[in-house]
C-alpha cells in the first residue's frame, strides 16, 4: 500500500529547507561584506605604499643649482623644507606633448590639505613645470593619498649627526647644500578613522649645488 506525505511532514521539511536558505543567504552576505572590507582595506594599503614611493622617488631627484645669471635668472632652484611641508626643485620631469616648451625640471610641493571635493584631509601633490622664483606658490594641487591626518619631514643632517626639523636654502638660515636623506612619516586613517604611522626614508642623489650653463 502506498503511502504519501502528510501535511505535517511537508509544513516541516518546507521550515527546514527555509531554516537552510537563511543561513545560506546569511553567510553569502557575510562572506561578501568581509570580502569588500578585505579589498577595501587592501586598495587603502596599496594607495599609501604608492604615495609614499613616489614621494620618495621625487624627493631623490631634488637638486639645488650654483648657476647665477646677473641679468636673467635662467634657472632659480630652491629646497624649502619644513616640518609639515616639503618643496623643491628636481629632474625627471615628462614633456607629455611635442614641441612643448617645458624642461625635464619641475617645482614639486607636498602637504596636507582639506580634499574639497571629499571634504576630507588629504595628502597634497602641487607640481609646477619649468621652475619659478615663488617655490611651491604656482601650479595645481591634486590628492596624492586620501584620508591621510598629518605628514611630517625630517632632514639628516650629516655635519650635526642629527634630523632636522626645517632645511631651507634661502634666507638667513640657508644651507648651501642639501641633506643626504629626507625621513617621511605620514599618518593615515585607515577602516572607522583609526590611525596608523607610515614611515620610509629616501637618498638624495645630488646634494652639492650644481651649475648648469
Amino acid at each position: 500500500m502506498k503511502r504519501g506525505f502528510s501535511l505535517i511532514e511537508i509544513l516541516i521539511a518546507g521550515a527546514l529547507l527555509a531554516i537552510i536558505g537563511i543561513m545560506l543567504m546569511t553567510t553569502l552576505n557575510s562572506s561578501i561584506e568581509v570580502k569588500e572590507r578585505v579589498d577595501g582595506i587592501s586598495n587603502r594599503y596599496y594607495l599609501i605604499r604608492q604615495a609614499m614611493s613616489r614621494m620618495a622617488r621625487e624627493i631623490s631627484m631634488a637638486y639645488i643649482s650654483a648657476h647665477k645669471n646677473p641679468n636673467y635668472a635662467v634657472i632659480n632652484t630652491q629646497f624649502k623644507g619644513e616640518k609639515s611641508s616639503l618643496s623643491f626643485v628636481a629632474f625627471g620631469g615628462f614633456v607629455r606633448m611635442k614641441d612643448a616648451k617645458e624642461s625635464d625640471q619641475r617645482e614639486i610641493s607636498y602637504f596636507v590639505d582639506s580634499d574639497i571635493k571629499k571634504a576630507q584631509p588629504s595628502l597634497m601633490r602641487k607640481e609646477k613645470v619649468n621652475p619659478t622664483g615663488q617655490l611651491g606658490e604656482e601650479g595645481r594641487a591634486q590628492v596624492l593619498c586620501p584620508n591621510v591626518k598629518s605628514i611630517e619631514f625630517k632632514y639628516w643632517n650629516h655635519k650635526m649627526k642629527n634630523w632636522d626639523s626645517e632645511w631651507q636654502t634661502e634666507g638667513v638660515a640657508m644651507q648651501r647644500s642639501l641633506p643626504l636623506r629626507v625621513l617621511i612619516e605620514m599618518v593615515a586613517l585607515l577602516e572607522n578613522d583609526v590611525e596608523q604611522k607610515f614611515v620610509t626614508q629616501t637618498e638624495i642623489w645630488i646634494t652639492d649645488p650644481i651649475d648648469i650653463q
